[in-house]
């Protein structure tokens, strides 16, 4: 994940907003990122990863 996001040899443009949420439900945390708005009509998709 460190690589992906730091490595300057990639060519993709990509944008990951990563966070945190102990104390809430998984549901509730999707819904709150579901409803981000994206600059320029890009993608809110939410990807979960568990670590």
């Amino acid at each position: 994940m460190d690589l992906f996001v730091t490595d300057p040899d990639r060519m993709e443009n990509h944008h990951i907003t990563t966070t945190s949420h102990a104390d809430e439900s998984l549901e509730d945390v999707q819904s709150m990122a579901g409803m981000w708005v994206v600059e320029g009509g890009g993608s809110n998709d939410v990807e979960i990863i568990r670590l």
